[in-house]
């Protein structure tokens, strides 16, 4: 590949793959890569963080005594492993009284497209999409205006 050549991630959720873009000559290109790549953590390096954020209290603690929770999640833009999260983060709020039929899961999609089933499926699974409400959001209906900020 040539200093004019970039592959980038592609296709996330479709068969990931790789797209090559091809720049002209005559363009001064330079990619920017983390100094370290992050690494995959197992399920109970998750529930720790969970347990032990930084700067607030822990999920469990946050959630006890709730009536309601709602959960947003990215769309299928970004290729956050939502199938994995979404059961750890459950189990956390069941296990601080907060039962399943009183989680909402919010899809945080802005102006992009609706999801389908299918969509859904693909992101958080088959289990999850038949145990929690899971709503879109419309960025065009049901808001309210609550004025301008600075």
């Amino acid at each position: 590949m040539s200093s004019h050549e970039v592959c980038v991630p592609w296709a996330a959720w479709y068969e990931d793959g790789e797209e090559r873009l091809t720049f002209p000559s005559s363009w001064e290109v330079q990619v920017a890569m983390p100094e370290h790549q992050p690494v995959e953590l197992a399920d109970d390096e998750i529930r720790s963080r969970l347990a032990q954020p930084i700067g607030t209290a822990a999920l469990a603690e946050l959630a006890r005594g709730k009536r309601r929770v709602v959960l947003a999640s990215d769309d299928l833009t970004r290729p956050t492993p939502t199938d994995r999260l979404l059961p750890i983060l459950l189990g956390v709020l069941e296990e601080a009284g907060v039962s399943l039929d009183q989680i909402t899961i919010l899809v945080a999609s802005g102006s992009h497209r609706f999801w389908t089933r299918l969509d859904l499926l693909k992101k958080m699974g088959p289990e999850l999409c038949d145990t929690v409400a899971i709503y879109n959001h419309h960025p065009y209906e049901n808001l309210v205006y609550l004025g301008q900020t600075s």
